[in-house]
This record gives structure tokens, C-alpha cells and sequence, in this order.
């Protein structure tokens, strides 16, 4: 997954638009520090959308 993330969070991430839609996903260069916090947010939006009642 993205910066090591596997479980079925979603997010949204930065992408290059063409005429047909996506191209590519902007590859993001992330710090040890960035990817830690990147990690935190992951896991509590991760725990919100358990949380979810549909």
C-alpha cells in the first residue's frame, strides 16, 4: 500500500489529471517523522470508519 499502509482506510491522494482521468499518483517523499504521523492519521480515520453505523 501507500507509504506501508494495508488496511482498507480510505484516503485521498494527489494525482496527475489527463483527458481520460488519472494518470499517475504523485509520488510523495516523505520523512521518517511524516510517515509516522502519516501512519496516526491512517489508524484514526481507520478507527472512525469501524466506528460507522450503515
Amino acid at each position: 500500500g501507500i507509504h506501508g499502509i494495508h488496511d482498507d482506510v480510505y484516503l485521498s491522494l494527489p494525482v496527475v489529471l489527463g483527458s481520460n482521468g488519472v494518470t499517475h499518483v504523485v509520488k510523495q517523499n516523505l520523512n521518517k517523522h511524516e510517515v509516522e504521523q502519516f501512519h496516526k492519521s491512517c489508524q484514526a480515520l481507520l478507527n472512525v470508519q469501524n466506528g460507522l453505523v450503515i
